[in-house]
């Protein structure tokens, strides 16, 4: 990890993703300022700990540029992949910005950086500015929501059709478009690919067989290649 100057990243202008996350939304431009003077800048390269499971959780972490990759250990150690967050995430716990050990260990899937907020800071701005601490509560909301919309995908689609809607999010979120194709980098095993739709190895594995037996998609050396948007989207009701 690298610790950048934060007189110098504050010097710079808002950039769009640091502007359209929850804590940023609604401030003014002198409360944004003055926020952003709060913050720390890191900066990860790809495969390092941003934090890992057992780390003190006393700060907020804001994703500037870059994926970072977010588990939790099982019982014998094995890492489970929870999600895979992008420009504008929140890394850190919201419900009562508790501050005990994290029980979750995040890995930059490229280089990132991202702008932090130290608890104690966090709480006096929502005592000064209302609307963070109503911003935070509608991300820990709309985090609820996604995990409800997973847990409804369990049961109504099956596992292709759940891969095929990860991919497709990933495409029109993470995804490089070229004419009609769009790569998409997960840079992620087939094992985690199945944590993050609730499924094994084997099974991603003969649904990517398919879709690309298919003319779907094609593999790259980093992820897949999204040949026919359409088909997937239909696959994935």
């Amino acid at each position: 990890m690298k610790i950048i100057d934060n007189s110098a990243a504050v010097a710079t202008p808002l950039n769009s993703e640091l502007a359209t996350s929850c804590l940023f939304r609604r401030l003014r431009p002198e409360q944004a300022s003055a926020l952003r003077r709060d913050m720390w800048f890191h900066t990860y390269a790809h495969a390092e700990p941003v934090f890992e499971a057992g780390d003190a959780g006393d700060r907020l972490q804001i994703i500037r540029t870059g994926r970072v990759k977010v588990s939790r250990p099982l019982a014998d150690g094995t890492p489970y992949l929870l999600a895979v967050l992008g420009p504008g995430d929140l890394l850190g716990v919201l419900p009562g910005l508790d501050t005990g050990p994290r029980e979750e260990t995040a890995i930059a899937v490229t280089h990132v950086t991202t702008g932090s907020l130290p608890y104690s800071v966090l709480r006096k701005w929502c005592i000064v500015v209302p609307t963070v601490g109503l911003e935070l509560a509608r991300e820990r909301q709309d985090r609820l929501r996604e995990l409800e919309q997973r847990r409804i995908d369990q049961v109504r689609l099956d596992a292709p059709g759940r891969l095929a809607k990860l991919l497709l999010g990933w495409a029109d979120r993470f995804g490089t478009a070229d004419g009609d194709t769009i790569t998409v980098d997960h840079r992620l095993t087939q094992r985690e690919l199945g944590e993050l739709i609730g499924t094994s190895r084997e099974t991603v594995c003969l649904a990517m067989r398919q879709f690309v037996t298919r003319g779907w998609i094609r593999n790259t050396d980093r992820g897949v290649r999204v040949l026919h948007r359409a088909e997937l989207a239909r696959r994935a009701r």
